[in-house]
């Protein structure tokens, strides 16, 4: 993968038609049963550049969000690290990965096929927020952002021990 700098807006087009074929797989698999791909979106988010010495976000070791618990569909992985807070707008923080994310496909509980993407985790400003947090990819520009999947209840419930904002007590 380009590092970030390299990144241009056609490498962004590709990792676009990748995203839409990943999420195109995912919606294929929507009329099961258990399926649920509320989590799946593609959120545009105008932003404005921030930045802070003492709001961050700590990822504690490689981590995964997945669509379900079992049987997933979908999932974003996560290297360990400092998330710096790169931009914001009225509902969220977007916190800058150190290294790409990784958008997964699942098929029988196993990794299948994925993508790597530069972004992030967006934190809402609203705990009651219905979206309290998702993966976001970088837009066509630095003020825009795409919100490409949702994180479920477990993501929030993983606070504290598998990451930690700078302004939890525990950091």
């Amino acid at each position: 993968m380009p590092d970030r700098a390299q990144t241009t807006p056609q490498n962004n087009m590709f990792h676009r038609a990748l995203l839409a074929s990943l999420f195109m797989l995912a919606l294929a698999f929507g009329g099961c049963a258990t399926s649920d791909t509320s989590f799946l979106t593609e959120s545009h988010q105008d932003v404005t550049l921030a930045t802070s010495e003492t709001l961050f976000l700590q990822m504690n070791g490689m981590n995964a969000w997945t669509d379900q618990e079992f049987d997933p569909l979908m999932g974003v992985r996560y290297r360990p690290g400092k998330f710096v807070l790169e931009a914001e707008n009225e509902d969220y923080w977007f916190f800058d990965a150190p290294k790409p994310l990784e958008l997964l496909r699942y098929d029988f509980g196993r990794i299948v096929d994925g993508m790597s993407l530069w972004g992030g985790i967006a934190i809402s400003k609203d705990p009651s927020n219905p979206h309290p947090a998702g993966a976001y990819a970088d837009g066509e520009n630095e003020n825009k952002k795409v919100v490409v999947h949702w994180f479920k209840k477990k993501f929030m419930a993983d606070r504290g021990t598998k990451w930690s904002l700078s302004t939890d007590a525990t950091n």
